[in-house]
């Protein structure tokens, strides 16, 4: 019998934006079909096969684990058996407090589709107070650059507070010059940033996606379109207003 953790992962895999195909080949299936099946309900997902099961597990892994290595986008993440995708910029409510919050909607093939709102939160605290003691252990970048101006580029770094800290990225060791330090500040995104050289001496300009190393504190729906007011048929929202004539929604 599959666990509840188990279902909840094929379901997060059969609700992204993989293809059937896709699937289909990574857990073993000879075509499409068992996936579509799948998709629809026609095929029950607590009947699967514990190897087929957990061939799903490694797709999931896999699926979440690529997101993680990107500088330009936000990982995905599973929420109540779905993916949800990052859908852009939410806001901080605290800014001040290195709390920020991202906005999500549930991950779908034809976006066409109605979905579901959520807001997912980092509170960056402990990673701002680790970075400025030289605690936080810094993991590969996300992007390396070469760079064609490298004495500048070792001028620019070198005036920063000094690092010396080594990270393997993609095979080769890079030592970090600099405390890394958050890059073109804007409300939308986390990217930080430093110089590197390696062992050879080259230097390299070298980022790393915040919101995919810090796991968030929290993930609540916000909009749930499945749920309608009976009178308004406006869908049920966390921050509800009230219906016709002051009164509470009814939903449904």
């Amino acid at each position: 019998m599959l666990s509840q953790e188990l279902i909840n992962t094929i379901k997060a895999v059969l609700s992204s934006n993989l293809s059937a195909y896709r699937i289909a080949k990574e857990v073993g299936y000879a075509s499409a079909n068992p996936i579509h099946k799948l998709r629809s309900g026609e095929s029950e997902i607590e009947k699967l096969q514990l190897g087929t099961a957990l061939a799903f597990e490694k797709l999931y892994e896999e699926m979440i684990s690529m997101k993680k290595t990107s500088l330009k986008s936000i990982r995905d993440f599973e929420f109540e058996g779905k993916v949800i995708q990052h859908s852009g910029w939410a806001g901080g409510d605290v800014p001040d407090k290195n709390i920020y919050k991202q906005f999500y909607t549930d991950r779908r093939e034809d976006l066409k589709l109605d979905a579901n709102h959520y807001a997912v939160w980092w509170d960056l605290s402990e990673f701002v107070q680790q970075v400025a003691s030289k605690q936080f252990k810094w993991p590969a970048p996300h992007a390396v650059i070469s760079v064609d101006n490298p004495e500048s580029t070792l001028d620019y770094f070198s005036g920063m507070e000094p690092l010396g800290y080594d990270v393997e990225a993609k095979g080769n060791k890079l030592t970090i010059i600099n405390v890394p330090v958050r890059f073109a500040p804007t409300g939308y995104d986390m990217t930080y940033w430093a110089g590197a050289t390696d062992v050879e001496g080259n230097v390299y300009k070298v980022y790393w996606n915040i919101f995919n190393i810090i796991d968030p504190v929290k993930i609540e729906m916000t909009v749930d379109k499945s749920r309608q007011c009976k009178r308004c048929l406006k869908p049920w929202m966390l921050n509800e207003t009230l219906c016709f004539d002051d009164v509470p929604h009814e939903y449904h």
